[in-house]
C-alpha cells in the first residue's frame, strides 16, 4: 500500500477513492503523489497534520493566522488535524483555477493581518 510504503498508517490509505475520483477528477497519479506530499507534512506519521507540523512545512511560527490558513484545509476548528482525505480536498481546492485567486488572496489577507 502507499501508505505503508511512506511510513503513514495504513487506514492514511484507505481513502474513498472512488468518491474523490468522481468528485474531484482525480487519477491514480495525483493521488499517489499527494499521498508522497502528505507524508512529507505528517512528520510523527499518526495519519494527520498537526498544525504545528502545517508551520513547520511553511517555515512560519503557529501564530493565531497561521492556525487560521490551516483551517482553511481542516475544515473545521483544526483540533484534530487535517487527514489525508481533507488534505486532498484542501489541495484540489488550491489549485483549482476558478478559486485559486480567491483563496489566495485570502490567505494572504490572514498572513498579513487584513481582514
Amino acid at each position: 500500500s502507499w501508505a505503508l510504503n511512506t511510513g503513514l498508517p495504513t487506514a492514511t490509505g484507505m481513502v474513498e477513492y472512488g468518491m474523490l475520483r468522481r468528485e474531484l477528477q482525480l487519477t491514480l497519479a495525483e493521488a499517489k503523489r499527494l499521498m508522497q506530499a502528505f507524508a512529507e507534512l505528517d512528520t510523527d506519521r499518526d495519519g494527520r497534520i498537526s498544525v504545528s507540523e502545517f508551520a513547520a512545512f511553511l517555515q512560519l511560527p503557529e501564530t493565531p493566522r497561521v492556525r487560521e490558513l490551516f483551517r482553511l484545509y481542516s475544515g473545521g476548528d483544526g483540533s484534530r488535524g487535517v487527514s489525508f482525505r481533507e488534505y486532498i480536498i484542501g489541495m484540489r481546492k488550491v489549485t483549482a483555477p476558478v478559486m485559486r485567486a480567491e483563496l489566495l488572496r485570502e490567505a494572504f489577507a490572514l498572513l498579513s493581518g487584513e481582514n
